[in-house]
């Protein structure tokens, strides 16, 4: 059986073994766990352009731009 590295897409915790996975982070799957999580969206081969994009905040999530708009209303 041999592993493969996998990129969690979003957060999420497998209901079966009850293991979490944090988004943006690599990790080893056997390649029954990679086939599944693949299949079903949440990872991808670290190569993949969607694993590359983990973890990245989305346009607009910054923060300090949430402040400003506020700063800006008040």
């Amino acid at each position: 059986m041999s592993d493969k590295k996998g990129i969690a897409l979003k957060a999420f915790r497998d209901a079966g073994t009850k293991k979490r996975f944090a988004a943006g982070k690599t990790y080893d799957f056997t390649e029954g766990e990679f086939a599944n999580y693949e299949a079903a969206g949440l990872i991808a081969s670290p190569d993949h352009d969607e694993a590359k994009a983990a973890g990245k905040p989305a346009a607009g999530a910054n923060p300090e731009t949430k402040t400003a708009a506020k700063n800006a209303a008040a």
